[in-house]
């Protein structure tokens, strides 16, 4: 190991949360001490590594929303995972749900009270949005995932996407380590001369990049890209508005107003749809509504396609940055350890979770690629999903690939794990601001409220949480 990794202090229960198609799955372990009487460091961790055996009899519980593919997934990585470490046991519990249905208040109370009290179960995920890992009533309950890495022989940084890790360290410990990272890539539209240059030389995308952009190369018949929205552009510039460790809210400026006007007349109407239509209809007709006629940028990094008879549609693609110029990091499938677990059940939760991010896979979409910080298992991903993407978009909307299959793979592997080794910002919004924003911004997408209106309830309504936070 690197001497980047730091040592502390922690006693831990483990939390493991998957976020998949908004289904939210958390590892926890159950812990029956439920008060704070000691504190581990990395010794209490070695012996554990040194001899396993010491886990004999040791339970991990994981807690599930409700029987899902997801839940299918975790109970057979569970058996085969208990198969190779006998001895062990893992159980499921079912988290609390109103009327049968998941709800993220009821799980944020549920899992809050969990980690304060120190003998609940615990169900963490700030990617599903169920707490603000950011929040320092809550999050000095959490552990630091660094004493286990560190303690571990068998840990090795080349084998992961080490700055994907490190993009969640908040005053030098790990309260949670993501299963999956992504960068959002644009990809500009060839049809548009001088834009793919234009994009080249800036090397990353900033909204006020793309406002800037849309001015100069297009006209009112292009929108910005098929997901762009108000909601999008506030969130990936959120640090001009919203500042947790200051504590500064700005939104009901002038600044904002305008900032969402201008996000909400570049939208399409057609927002996070992408145009699918029956086989049976001839591939011409299609091609007069597919999405290159009407963006300035595809939000996606393949590139590699060309229409029938036509050059590339998409120019090399760059990420989405922030107003510091760093490309923006999502995590997904957050770990989180609550401190009250004994050095045994904390040892064992570590060997589940490298488990899981070796054994469990990841869809890829065509508006994104999700990258599993075990770096073996993303080009595992990419031969295993994308010749079934490549074949849709082919038969689909009749585009066709500029190289052979394996060497589209071989240069988008390179793509993406270029991008993969540079450090990237992370874009902590949280529980319950983001739930706030989406809503307040959808209803002013929808007319509902003008932007004034938005500003003022967005200012209100977080200025009280950010006081009530710190």
């Amino acid at each position: 190991m690197k001497s980047t990794l730091s040592k502390k202090k922690n006693r831990i229960i483990i939390v493991l949360s998957i976020s998949v198609l908004f289904l939210v799955v958390g590892v926890f372990l159950m812990s029956n001490r439920g008060s704070y009487e000691f504190r581990n460091n990395e010794m209490d961790f070695a012996r554990f590594f040194d001899d396993p055996g010491l886990l004999y009899g040791e339970t991990l519980t994981i807690a599930i929303n409700e029987p899902t593919k997801t839940r299918m997934s975790l109970q057979a990585l569970s058996q085969s995972f208990m198969r190779n470490h006998p001895g062990v046991n893992i159980e499921f519990v079912p988290l609390p749900t109103v009327a049968g249905r998941w709800s993220w208040q009821i799980h944020s109370e549920f899992l809050r009270d969990g980690l304060m009290t120190g003998n609940a179960p615990v169900l963490f995920c700030s990617a599903g949005g169920f707490l603000d890992t950011t929040d320092p009533r809550v999050n000095r309950f959490f552990a630091d995932w660094l004493l286990l890495m560190q303690a571990d022989p068998d840990f090795n940084e080349e084998k992961y996407f080490m700055n994907m890790l490190n993009f969640t360290i908040q005053q030098n410990s790990m309260p949670t380590w993501p299963l999956f990272a992504q960068h959002i890539f644009f990809a500009p539209n060839n049809s548009i001369p001088g834009l793919a240059e234009a994009v080249a030389e800036l090397g990353g995308l900033s909204i006020e990049d793309l406002f800037y952009l849309h001015y100069v190369f297009a006209d009112n018949n292009f929108f910005i890209s098929p997901n762009f929205s108000p909601i999008f552009a506030t969130n990936m510039s959120i640090d001009l508005f919203l500042d947790k460790e200051s504590g500064m809210v700005n939104f009901s400026g002038s600044d904002f107003i305008d900032f969402i006007a201008q996000a909400a007349s570049l939208t399409s109407p057609n927002m996070g749809q992408i145009p699918q239509l029956p086989p049976a209809i001839p591939i011409e007709p299609m091609r007069e509504r597919m999405i290159w006629h009407e963006y300035l940028f595809i939000n996606a990094p393949f590139y590699q396609f060309a229409a029938p008879t036509a050059e590339p549609l998409f120019g090399q693609p760059v990420p989405i940055v922030n107003n510091r110029r760093e490309p923006i990091l999502l995590g997904n499938g957050d770990l989180i350890i609550n401190e009250s677990a004994s050095p045994a059940q904390q040892v064992l939760a570590w060997k589940f979770v490298k488990y899981a991010a070796r054994a469990m896979g990841q869809d890829i979409s065509p508006n994104s690629i999700s990258i599993p910080t075990y770096r073996p298992a993303f080009r595992q991903h990419l031969e295993m999903d994308l010749p079934d993407i490549f074949d849709f978009m082919i038969a689909n909307f009749g585009w066709n690939p500029i190289l052979p299959e394996n060497e589209m793979i071989d240069e988008l592997y390179s793509f993406i794990n270029f991008f993969g080794n540079k450090p990237g910002a992370a874009n902590f919004i949280g529980m319950p601001f983001n739930i706030i924003i989406n809503e307040v911004l959808s209803n002013f997408q929808a007319g509902l409220i003008t932007a004034h209106e938005a500003a003022d309830s967005l200012q209100n309504r977080l200025s009280l949480i950010m006081m009530e936070r710190n």
